[in-house]
């Protein structure tokens, strides 16, 4: 009786030496023939031993037979399809037969789950020992798998899933950027808010001050040796018709100037060599950083784009005589800024009518028929016309008018009192002002403004 046992201990040992003679692998190590003819072990590929398929084999010994077979099958797309396998083995050779419906089976499964998956199949991996694939091929399927258990995801979603993080990353950037943009652009518009509330609130308070009874104004005859004017008003035109308030408005300029600083020079009714002498002794007397005002009341006109101050005396028989004879307004401008004069502002009172277009009649004169054009000033350098081109200045706004001014002269008096306003708010209030008196009366009077000035310039500080 206890020779039995040893003879089925030797009869097993004989087993297990015959089955691993048929193998390289060792006896519980399967072998799989890549198609290049090169073989491997199962043993070799981690991925097998971690799924339990070797320990499968181990657990089965009594299924293992002299020549023992075994299938593996798989889905056919990996990185696109989950993973779900099946291993079977048997002597009749129905290994590949069972183990394929049976991956296929729980490929189903899981396609059920998720439409994803639903154009996944399943097809023999491993079939007697054999693939089809190459060994890198191979390895790159079971590294497929391996993602899959790992991650829960096939490669393609996971490339999908990293793509759409990234995407959602670039969006949230664009969207904080986009919002630190809009937050600096309502900074700046509360800056630009309240920088106009302020000006505002300072500009309220200047002018609820009650003005003094004696303004920052330098009385009259007082010398304040940078600011210096040249006034002259022509009424007693001798050819042309007389005007009636170039006089007084000069008068009333003078003052005026006076009381905010200017040295002044008054002269009224200049003939044609008393215009040009005291223009040119007024220059004289222009140092450089001066600040130097130039008032002109009485007829003027255009010929050949250049504008022409008229003194009393002249006939203005032809447009050479009054080429040779008037004063160009231009030249007048040139001589202060040739003495380097810190500003120059130049005011003329006149019609922008042809004054002569009566005794020229009605010779073709073109340009020269109009009265005064637009100018150019120099950098320091404003001009203020009374009236826009083609119009006539107003000298009074009706019979019951008592003022001794024209209208844009009074105006302009009366904004030049203003303290703390720069001169080219004053010229813009005139402006307005003038041309709402004008129109009370049905007349079209624009006080046209031509500025180059640098800086702001002030008559009452």
């Amino acid at each position: 009786m206890k020779l039995l046992p040893r003879i089925f201990a030797l009869l097993w040992l004989l087993c297990v030496g015959a089955a691993f003679a048929q193998s390289s692998c060792g006896f519980l190590d399967p072998k799989v023939t890549f198609s290049d003819g090169t073989k491997a072990c199962l043993s070799e590929f981690s991925f097998f031993s971690r799924q339990g398929l070797l320990t499968s084999f181990r657990n089965h010994l009594e299924m293992i037979r002299a020549n023992p077979s075994y299938a593996i099958a798989t889905p056919a797309k990996p990185d696109s399809c989950p993973f779900a396998r099946f291993t079977t083995w048997d002597q009749a050779g129905q290994e590949a037969a069972n183990a394929l419906p049976r991956c296929q089976q729980r490929l189903d499964e899981a396609s059920s789950k998720s439409a994803e998956f639903a154009g996944c199949r399943c097809e023999v991996l491993i079939e007697s020992g054999t693939t089809k694939l190459s060994r890198s091929e191979f390895t790159q399927r079971l590294v497929a798998f391996d993602h899959y258990l790992q991650f829960g995801m096939t490669q393609d979603q996971t490339r999908k899933a990293e793509a759409e993080k990234a995407e959602a990353e670039r969006v949230a950037k664009v969207k904080r950027e986009a919002e630190v943009q809009a937050r600096n652009e309502e900074a700046k518009r509360q800056d630009e808010q309240r920088r106009i509330e302020n000006a505002k609130r300072e500009e309220d308070a200047r002018r609820q001050q009650p003005t003094p009874s004696k303004p920052t104004q330098a009385p009259v005859g007082t010398v304040v040796a940078n600011r210096k004017a040249l006034v002259i008003g022509n009424d007693a035109y001798r050819h042309v018709e007389p005007l009636k308030t170039a006089r007084e408005d000069a008068r009333a300029i003078a003052a005026n100037l006076q009381k905010v600083g200017f040295t002044v020079t008054l002269r009224t009714d200049l003939a044609e060599r008393e215009m040009k002498a005291a223009i040119r002794n007024f220059a004289e007397k222009i140092d450089g950083g001066d600040e130097v005002a130039f008032f002109f009341a009485g007829h003027g006109v255009e010929i050949g784009s250049t504008n022409y101050l008229i003194p009393v005396d002249i006939t203005g028989e032809s447009p050479k005589q009054i080429r040779d004879e008037a004063i160009d307004l231009k030249r007048i401008l040139d001589d202060v800024q040739e003495r380097r004069a810190k500003l120059t502002l130049a005011i003329v009172d006149a019609c922008r009518d042809n004054p002569f277009k009566n005794k020229w009649g009605t010779r073709t004169l073109g340009a020269d028929s109009r009265g005064l054009a637009p100018t150019t000033p120099a950098t320091g350098q404003m001009i203020i016309y009374s009236a826009g081109v083609g119009q006539k200045a107003l000298d009074t706004l009706g019979d019951r008018d008592t003022s001794k001014n024209g209208v844009f002269t009074r105006v302009f008096i009366q904004q030049m009192q203003r303290p703390s306003i720069s001169i080219d708010k004053i010229a813009r209030d005139t402006r307005s002002e003038v041309v709402r008196l004008a129109s009370t009366i049905g007349h079209e009077q624009v006080p046209a403004i031509y500025d180059q000035v640098i800086g702001e310039f002030f008559f009452i500080r």
